[in-house]
């Protein structure tokens, strides 16, 4: 082998090693995605944070500053993390964007109407009570998310199916020895009768109030209706 294609080798090697290297799968990276997250998620507790302390100025009520942090960014990373939740349903993701998107909204839409009120100085109750109201209404709509979010678990609606088919097997159970003990019951009050019958006779029937010239004799019975259709002998007069 010469010089020359020996050199000629050596770039056909360089060549391929460069392909190799271009083709080869590239590690992706989520560190965008998180540094994304991270942005809106701090953006909006700042940005609700600054609304709390304006609501709290604009009111001079602590408390429903408070309730719109838990309400308003609060109810919003929440939701995140239910939308986030690995084994959650159809229903349940619904849910959870229903969550973020109102929550989303909520903070922008009071920001920007306590941002407004407190530029402009507007003094009025009315404005004041509707930051009140909402910081309430946004707080107990995820009072009421976390109601749905739960009911709709798969795990929970298996476990009241089953306590409900569990229960009405009890209570099958509880009717078939109510109609047992019934049977019973009738099976006893019969055999007692029959047992009189034969000890007394029209005596007995007698003493229970019947006419003894409507019932007859059947030897293997005891005593039936004449109605019946039993071949039996008339009864004597008892006098």
């Amino acid at each position: 082998m010469n010089d020359n294609e020996r050199i000629a080798i050596e770039i056909q090697n360089t060549r391929l090693e460069q392909e190799r290297a271009k083709s080869a799968p590239k590690k992706v990276s989520d560190a965008q995605v998180k540094e994304a997250r991270i942005m809106w998620m701090a953006g909006s507790v700042l940005i609700d944070l600054l609304t709390s302390y304006l609501i709290y100025m604009l009111t001079g009520y602590w408390y429903y500053a408070g309730i719109w942090v838990l309400a308003g960014a609060g109810g919003l990373l929440w939701s995140e993390r239910l939308k986030e939740r690995i084994g959650k349903n159809k229903d349940q993701r619904k849910i959870a964007d229903n969550g973020v998107t109102i929550s989303g909204g909520a903070v922008f839409l009071m920001a920007l109407l306590v941002g407004t009120v407190w530029v402009m100085k507007i003094a009025s109750p009315w404005m004041a009570a509707l930051m009140e109201s909402s910081a309430l209404v946004l707080f107990f709509f995820h009072l009421f998310q976390a109601y749905q979010y739960h009911q709709k678990d798969d795990e929970v609606i298996a476990a009241d199916e089953e306590a409900r088919l569990e229960a009405q097997n009890e209570k099958d159970i509880r009717e078939a020895h109510r109609a047992a003990r019934l049977v019973e019951s009738k099976k006893t009050k019969q055999g007692y009768e029959d047992e009189y019958v034969r000890q007394h006779g029209a005596a007995y029937i007698a003493a229970q109030g019947k006419d003894i010239n409507a019932v007859a004799v059947d030897p293997a019975v005891g005593f039936v209706a004449k109605e019946a259709n039993v071949p039996a002998p008339k009864l004597d007069n008892p006098s």
